[in-house]
């Protein structure tokens, strides 16, 4: 049995190779089996590391686009939001400023109707008050200047009377004429006095008449400047009140009439009464009574004849007042039945105007709201275009990271065979270098061994 350096007992013959080379196959399949675990585990760790980061860096970036597209989603909905809100308020405005418009118009029209009206309703009022002061005026004056010419006729035929009927009893009729002639001045002034009331009373109603009337043209000038217009119900009342005050005022002057009417009849009593008193004195007396008498007869006719034209010119008056009254009513109404057709008939186009109005409005807005559908589906389209281009984009950076992923552990798979081939080309050479250091050696030491000599034949080299 051949010895080693070391002094160990060493296996000759052929079981020493084959025990040499199952040593180094064991030795070469453990050490490769251990670097091939070794390599093994490293690189699942490597590989679960680097799956874990991507892992993270995936969950990251899903997250990050999900809050991205959360976030989008929220600012789309509120633009959307606040554009139509926006809208609905344009649309808000747009209707106030055509409503403000309208009743502008509406307005302007009320207003040009109602000067209109006011002014065609005042011109005859005018016109009417005019021709009735002045007819009164006329009226009153002929029935004064008819007085005035009735009295003195009256005063002439009773200074004839006086001058022709003298009798021989001039002391008594003297007497009695002067008796008449104070009778006769008393109810004289009582006339008179009773004329110029009457004529006072007239002159302060043509006075209050005129100046009634100056006044009322000097306030419808002033309204007509001032305020152009009025309505129809308050010209008919002041129409309606002007017509009541000319009656009231006739009225009273037909009572007046009344009065000294009466008043007459008194006087014509009294002096009848002082006549037949005189009468039964003497016989004497009697033509002159039966002349009296005969004076006031003809005065009560007068009176009566004056009282009938004066009631038939009142009535002609009335007369003439209600024909005028019913053709202004008849005209009125008339005008009227124009103006109710004119304002219908703007009425009616007012209201084809604002069908129109309305209908161009709901167009405008079936418009606007198709515009508005079709910005928001052009708008969608965009943002599902961007969407898709988005996924397109991310799928190719998926794809590309995938791809260099991929490139990457074959890289690094290439690498690792390639240290592992040159580890392994390493090894084997330094095995070799370390069997042919060993061989070296055991030919070193077999050369000096003086036993060698004596080896077997097939020992022998």
């Amino acid at each position: 049995m051949l010895q080693d350096p070391g002094g160990a007992a060493r296996v000759s013959g052929t079981d020493y190779y084959d025990r040499l080379q199952w040593d180094s196959e064991f030795h070469s399949s453990a050490e490769r089996h251990l670097q091939n675990n070794n390599v093994r585990r490293r690189y699942e760790a490597y590989q679960a590391a680097r799956n874990l980061s991507l892992d993270r860096r995936r969950q990251c970036l899903l997250a990050m686009l999900q809050a991205e597209d959360r976030k989008n989603r929220e600012l789309g909905h509120l633009k959307l939001e606040r554009e139509r809100l926006s809208h609905r308020e344009k649309i808000k405005k747009e209707a106030s400023h055509l409503k403000e418009q309208l009743e502008t118009r509406e307005r302007e029209l009320s207003d040009a109707k109602l000067h209109i009206l006011f002014a065609q309703s005042c011109v005859p009022l005018r016109c009417h008050q005019m021709e009735k002061n002045a007819r009164e005026i006329a009226e009153e004056r002929r029935e004064i200047a008819k007085y005035v010419e009735w009295d003195k006729l009256q005063q002439e035929k009773e200074a004839k009377l006086v001058e022709k009927k003298k009798t021989h009893f001039e002391e008594q009729v003297e007497r009695e004429e002067e008796e008449m002639q104070v009778l006769r001045q008393h109810a004289n002034d009582e006339i008179t006095n009773s004329f110029n009331e009457f004529v006072k009373r007239i002159q302060g109603k043509q006075r209050k008449d005129i100046g009634c009337f100056e006044k009322k043209k000097l306030e419808t000038n002033l309204e007509q400047q001032a305020v152009p217009e009025d309505n129809t119900d308050e010209s008919r009342r002041m129409k309606d009140k002007m017509l009541k005050t000319m009656i009231r005022d006739i009225d009273a002057a037909k009572k007046s009439k009344e009065e000294d009417r009466q008043k007459g009849k008194l006087v014509e009593a009294f002096c009848n009464k002082n006549s037949t008193t005189d009468c039964g004195r003497g016989s004497q007396n009697k033509e002159i009574l039966r002349q009296e008498q005969l004076r006031f007869m003809q005065y009560q006719k007068q009176m009566t004849l004056n009282e009938a034209a004066y009631d038939k010119c009142i009535n002609k008056l009335y007369t003439d007042m209600n024909t005028e009254k019913r053709i202004q009513e008849q005209k009125r109404k008339l005008e009227d039945r124009e103006k109710r057709l004119a304002f219908t008939k703007e009425a009616d186009e007012f209201r084809k105007a604002m069908v129109r109005r309305k209908e161009e409005h709901k167009e405008a807005e079936q418009k606007a709201d198709a515009e508005i559908v079709r910005t928001l589906q052009e708008k969608l389209r965009r943002e599902n275009a961007l969407t898709l281009d988005m996924e397109n984009d991310r799928h190719k950076e998926t794809k590309q990271y995938g791809f260099d992923l991929s490139r990457q552990q074959n890289y690094n798979l290439s690498v690792h065979k390639q240290s592992k081939k040159m580890e392994l080309e390493r090894e084997l050479k330094a095995m070799t270098k370390a069997e042919e250091i060993y061989q070296e050696q055991f030919n070193d030491v077999m050369s000096r061994n003086p036993l060698i000599q004596y080896a077997l034949p097939c020992r022998r080299t």
